[in-house]
């Protein structure tokens, strides 16, 4: 009897870390972003260089150059908020090695969560803003990361 106690007690608990997945990753409740204001920091942080391109190795993928190396960690942390998973990785896009966060579209696909953001991302990347509320709300972030 107090086995399968546990073994439920197990399974509970399994189940309510799938449910919070990015609560098991170290990220706080309160770091879940809401999706406009993340859409508008992550342009801002990228000065809206964010767009899909096929790589050499024939994949094609997200790619968001960050304009300060200072903030890829802010740029990561929104985009693991949205389910986006980002590599860092140097790009040769513009001749000259670059690091990147890139990420491939065949993951953003499979999400709805993700799928939403990146829609949302490519309309705020066309009404590029630098408005003190999204300065905060990044500062406010990075906070959350220390």
């Amino acid at each position: 009897m107090k086995q399968n106690r546990v073994n439920l007690l197990h399974v509970v608990v399994n189940y309510v870390t799938d449910l919070l997945p990015l609560c098991n990753k170290g990220v706080s409740e309160s770091a879940i972003h809401d999706l406009d204001m993340d859409a508008k920091a992550l342009v801002y942080l990228s000065l809206g260089n964010i767009f899909f391109t096929g790589a050499r190795n024939g994949r094609e993928y997200l790619y968001c150059f960050i304009d300060k190396e200072s903030d890829f960690d802010v740029a990561r942390k929104i985009l693991h908020a949205n389910n986006i998973k980002p590599r860092l990785h140097r790009s040769k896009y513009y001749y000259t090695p670059k690091w990147v966060l890139r990420s491939p579209v065949s993951n953003i696909v499979k999400d709805k969560k993700a799928q939403k953001f990146v829609d949302r991302l490519m309309f705020e990347r066309i009404r590029i803003s630098g408005h003190p509320s999204i300065s905060l709300y990044i500062e406010n972030i990075r906070q959350n990361i220390k």
